[in-house]
């Protein structure tokens, strides 16, 4: 089903005075419902590679990035770093410690390596993620130059959800109820 046939489905037994009203909050709900979706049953899976200089130890995740399942650095696996961890991430200078990357953690919207490497490298993050399809060989290439341009033209050019035809019917549920929601709320 494309986005205009599911914004109807959603709409369907509302007021015919209130479905032009209603469409824009449909279509926001529907995106929701699919990037919850996403999230939900980790069923877009892609790669994202980004090059650290040598001593960088950050880096700027997109705005578009659901949730980080794994990063490498040059190949290698890095293990998750807990916030409470007790670990010296400066040396005796208060410089960033230096080494070959072992773990990561992430603050906010970015990405940290621990230690900083001491040359430059890739650094691979697996991701879930909204855009595209888990089998597009175009999410291969991307990288932190191309990312968000990748991502307004690619949203902008899809006329139907990515998810399987199967599960479009529960998309139309989740916007119908957080209408039904807002609707209820107005009414307070």
């Amino acid at each position: 089903m494309t986005w205009d046939e599911l914004r109807d489905r959603t709409l369907f037994g509302f007021p015919a005075e209130k479905r032009s009203f209603l469409s824009k909050s449909a279509d926001m709900y529907l995106r929701d419902a699919q990037e919850d979706f996403v999230l939900h049953t980790k069923c877009l899976e892609f790669s994202f590679v980004a090059s650290l200089n040598a001593n960088s130890y950050n880096i700027e995740l997109p705005d578009t990035f659901l949730q980080i399942q794994r990063v490498s650095w040059e190949g290698v696996l890095l293990h998750s770093i807990p916030v409470w961890s007790d670990i010296q991430l400066k040396d005796s200078t208060e410089t960033w410690a230096k080494g070959r990357p072992e773990g990561y953690f992430i603050q906010g919207s970015t990405i940290y390596v621990y230690p900083a490497p001491t040359k430059a490298g890739e650094l691979t993050i697996w991701c879930q993620g909204v855009f595209g399809t888990g089998g597009d060989q175009s999410w291969e290439d991307l990288n932190t130059s191309n990312w968000e341009t990748y991502v307004a033209e690619y949203s902008s050019s899809v006329d139907e959800p990515y998810i399987p035809f199967e599960y479009h019917k529960y998309l139309v549920d989740y916007a119908r109820s957080q209408i039904s929601l807002d609707s209820n709320e107005e009414k307070r």
